[in-house]
């Protein structure tokens, strides 16, 4: 790795001897663009997540007391009000959790139809610290007319919900009307995720495939056209997954070093169809189950010796986490190669995290071409050298993200443009 990029990295992984770092859930932007709330910074945990709504669900989650999957659940389940076409009940989820007092990243999937209840509910049981009821308050308060009374069915009885009664049967006729043979019913349990060795980091999640194509060593200072090639380049042209414009996610970190991360997808924009009299949408078969349209945990192998005494020897500490939560319209690949180029920026290249996020990105298009992303302006494509502004490119996946400091503050970013922008908070923010 080069000299530049090595000083800084060193700081950072320093931190994490000492300090827990954590991927943000919001951040500024760099490129001008309407005024939101994208970045945040301060103590307590904070959330990332594409809308205003659910990052505050899940900020006064952390704020009363709960860890980041009380968080994660209420923000998810607020996504599943607000952006009904990519996210509900009746499609699926996956969820990443980073445990800080065994150094452990685990794995919930239920990416299927009607799976994301189920993936909650699991998750609320094996990491949180209140039911599922509990998490689904938000949710519940913004929800209107039947989707309000699908949500308080979920809240008592549970996934079952879906499945018996009048709005079982509802799901049974849709999921027949649109050919689509419902998994049967079980429950979802945690199990520990792999990783992928990245420039000395160990990757879980989405892009760990693609990350680990991407050879780190010592040398010059990559162009951003040399990262965003390579990062293109990685990224398996058969991947298999749902639309990545079906796709939406949240992160959040807690205040004990705690991280989860989670994918909400219907498997294509608006599901297969409609439950009739339920307010949301049957989700999709996905041939892939979610792809590589799945949230991102990076951790360091820390020195255990060096832990401080409010901190657990675990001898490893989450570094940086992300979702993808839109992308190219291209299936499975435009969230893991924004993903994977956030992650190059930040660690290849230096980059302070809200500029990795927002900096331009390109599309590998046709026979080996490759064009800067739709939206940007000749002068924000400058950096990318031979890489020329088009308007025929696509539009890149909007991302979440956040990163603890070491000393306990949390940085948190969503977008500021992409994907009409995100929100991020953090429990008590930086004065001025």
């Amino acid at each position: 790795m080069r000299r530049s990029a090595l000083s800084l990295h060193v700081l950072l992984l320093g931190a994490l001897c000492t300090g827990l770092l954590v991927v943000p859930a919001q951040m500024s932007a760099t490129l001008a663009g309407p005024g939101r709330d994208n970045v945040a910074e301060g103590y307590g945990g904070g959330v990332s997540s594409p809308d205003a709504d659910a990052t505050q669900a899940g900020s006064a989650a952390l704020a009363s007391g709960g860890n980041a999957t009380d968080a994660a659940l209420a923000a998810a389940a607020v996504l599943a009000v607000t952006e009904p076409d990519a996210a509900g009940l009746g499609g699926g989820a996956v969820l990443l959790r980073y445990d800080p007092a065994g150094g452990t990243v685990e794995r919930i999937e239920r990416c299927e139809p009607l799976g994301a209840a189920t993936a909650w509910q699991a998750a609320a049981r094996a990491w949180g610290t209140v039911p599922l009821a509990a998490a689904l308050e938000p949710a519940r308060a913004l929800a209107k007319g039947q989707l309000a009374g699908a949500l308080d069915a979920v809240a008592a009885q549970g996934p079952a919900a879906l499945r018996s009664g009048a709005l079982g049967s509802a799901v049974r006729r849709t999921a027949a009307d649109a050919g689509i043979a419902l998994p049967p019913a079980a429950a979802a349990l945690p199990r520990a995720a792999g990783a992928r060795l990245y420039a000395g980091l160990d990757v879980y999640g989405g892009a760990a495939g693609t990350l680990a194509r991407l050879p780190a060593g010592p040398g010059s200072s990559p162009s951003a056209e040399a990262v965003v090639r390579r990062v293109l380049t990685a990224t398996p042209d058969g991947a298999e997954g749902p639309d990545d414009d079906a796709v939406v996610g949240v992160v959040a970190a807690d205040r004990w070093g705690g991280v989860t991360a989670v994918a909400l997808t219907l498997g294509a924009r608006g599901g297969a169809a409609p439950v009739s009299g339920a307010g949301f949408a049957l989700g999709a078969a996905t041939t892939g189950g979610c792809g590589t349209a799945t949230p991102t945990i990076v951790t360091h192998r820390a020195d255990p010796m060096a832990a401080s005494g409010e901190l657990p020897a675990t001898g490893q500490t989450a570094y940086l986490a992300a979702v993808g939560t839109g992308g190219t319209g291209r299936p499975g690949k435009g969230a893991t190669a924004g993903v994977a180029a956030v992650v190059c920026g930040r660690v290849e290249r230096g980059l302070p995290l809200d500029e990795a996020l927002e900096a331009p990105r390109g599309a590998r298009v046709g026979s080996g071409a490759v064009v800067v992303e739709a939206g940007l302006g000749a002068d924000a494509a400058r950096g990318l050298g031979r890489l020329v502004a088009s308007a025929d490119g696509p539009e890149a996946a909007a991302l979440v993200a956040l990163e603890l400091k070491d000393d306990g503050r949390v940085q948190a970013v969503a977008e500021r443009r992409r994907g009409g922008g995100g929100s991020a908070a953090v429990v008590h923010p930086d004065e001025g």
